[in-house]
């Protein structure tokens, strides 16, 4: 049995990689990698062995890799790791590990196609922050010898809609809305957390290969139809405010990153303009392909999630 080491477990993404790697479909062998192994998990994971160690400290991930005995590594990127995450990569090395299954980002992609063709990870500009940093994470993984990397790029997470919304409705029962006719395809983490799991279950995968998978929801909604799914799960009205983006961004930068801001405004208003269709079709396409069923559409997600938007 493959032996698998999955980082960032008490995340949505991370926790349903484990659980889906450990479950029949694939059968592999999982230890989870956790801060602090005493703090609770998911109860789909909770049987599973876990071992100390922390992204920040490459020498307890090679602590924890080697005695894991792992041959793959799930791992997502730390964003103030001054080396790129450099030293993470060559300590999964060091340890024995063959195979890293990053969880990048979509704006890596977006931002290569602006640039045009033949542009690479290192032509990504530092003032894409988001971008910037994942496309680093990726390229300092490629630069270790005889190490395999399959980075996943999801788009927008539907489950970003709620941590946005849910306050809005439960204090004023409206939501603002920058760009809210520009359709987007949320995607669900746990079809993330499946393609993740498909990737860790790769035997042997080419020394030093990067494949690269693009990732969006099952079909496009716009923000306002996305809104009218939440009232009508919830049984009540819910308004929509428009919202320049100026205005928008002067809202909600007290509380939502910079950068976070920076890449969807971007996306909102490449997307109005038409200048690109960044979520092509064939990137849903990659959930069937990889997980072995179809990406879930945003009505979907909302059925299965319609809990995180539940005032208490």
């Amino acid at each position: 049995m493959r032996t698998v080491i999955v980082f960032g477990a008490t995340g949505e993404v991370g926790k349903r990689a484990a659980a889906t790697a450990a479950g029949p479909l694939h059968g592999l062998d999982v230890v989870l990698a956790v801060r602090n192994p005493d703090k609770p998990v998911d109860a789909n994971i909770a049987h599973l062995r876990r071992l100390q160690a922390d992204l920040a400290d490459p020498a307890s991930v090679e602590r924890a890799a080697a005695a894991a005995g792992a041959v793959a590594a799930f791992v997502y990127v730390v964003f103030d790791a001054a080396d790129g995450m450099a030293g993470v990569f060559r300590a999964l090395r060091s340890a024995g590990v063959e195979h890293v299954v990053l969880l990048s980002s979509s704006s890596i992609t977006h931002e290569l196609q602006l640039l045009g063709d033949g542009a690479g990870l290192a032509d990504v500009p530092a003032s894409e922050k988001i971008a910037y940093l994942h496309a680093r994470a990726e390229a300092a993984a490629l630069a270790v010898p005889g190490l395999a990397v399959t980075a996943l790029r999801p788009g927008s997470f539907a489950s970003n809609t709620a941590a946005a919304w849910r306050p809005q409705i439960q204090h004023y029962g409206r939501v603002a809305l920058a760009y809210p006719d520009v359709p987007m395809a949320h995607i669900a983490s746990a079809d993330i957390g499946d393609v993740a799991a498909a990737a860790l279950a790769v035997a042997h995968p080419a020394a030093g290969s990067h494949t690269v998978v693009d990732l969006v929801g099952g079909s496009k909604v716009t923000s306002r139809e996305a809104v009218a799914i939440v009232a009508r799960a919830l049984g009540r009205e819910i308004a929509v405010d428009e919202l320049s983006e100026a205005e928008y961004v002067q809202r909600f930068s007290a509380w939502v990153p910079a950068a976070a801001l920076q890449v969807s405004m971007k996306l909102f208003r490449l997307l109005q303009e038409g200048q690109h269709d960044f979520e092509s079709p064939e990137y849903a396409k990659n959930v069937q392909t990889w997980a072995g069923h179809p990406a879930m559409t945003y009505a979907d997600w909302l059925e299965a999630n319609k809990h995180l938007f539940l005032i208490e």
